[in-house]
């Protein structure tokens, strides 16, 4: 039981720091673009998902009614379960930022951009909007990345912005952080206990 304890604090640990960072990021990215409109992956309205190229027009319906038959709890708000883009802004020159946060302390390498890699393709190859990728990080980029086609022709770019609070916010949010993991534990205490 200790050990499943502590696998379940690192992992909400993990999805929390990384969700606040994801959060911090997006008022961060208005000191570096001029931003007309920016969201969280989980509240991207449909028509900037329509417009990045992320879904058709036609496939709306379709994917809403499937993700509605099939499962009724899905995390994200909007329609599409993870991609690998947490942000998604669009310009004043309407253009669109696919953005991607990674709050590790380690290097960041390709496979740890799998699924942004290829969401960012997919959109620049249907010519919809100027697609933008962006990798916004804590730590550095592989040089595997740094070296790419992708990278190297300005498909991508990375900005570092690292994860810092004025000091009364950051322990007010730690103590929201661990308040949430002890009530989850919790829960997760009282289900192993039946």
């Amino acid at each position: 039981m200790n050990e499943l304890h502590n696998i379940v604090k690192y992992l909400n640990y993990n999805y929390i720091k990384g969700h606040e960072y994801e959060k911090y990021v997006l008022e961060e990215l208005n000191n570096h673009y001029d931003i007309k409109e920016g969201y969280l992956w989980k509240n991207v309205p449909d028509n900037l998902l329509i417009d990045a190229g992320i879904i058709g027009e036609n496939e709306l319906y379709n994917i809403k009614n499937n993700i509605n038959k099939h499962n009724k709890s899905y995390r994200n708000f909007n329609i599409l379960l993870d991609t690998g883009i947490d942000i998604i802004c669009r310009l004043k020159n309407n253009s669109i930022l696919l953005v991607q946060c990674k709050a590790y302390s380690s290097i960041i390498s390709q496979k740890h951009l799998s699924g942004f890699f290829r969401t960012l393709l997919d959109c620049i190859l249907q010519k919809k909007n100027n697609i933008i990728g962006i990798i916004v990080h804590t730590s550095s980029v592989s040089e595997l990345i740094t070296s790419s086609y992708c990278y190297k022709s300005g498909l991508i770019t990375d900005i570092y912005i690292p994860f810092t609070k004025p000091e009364k916010k950051q322990n007010k949010d730690n103590k929201k952080i661990i308040e949430c993991i002890y009530k989850y534990l919790r829960e997760i205490e009282k289900e192993l206990d039946k």
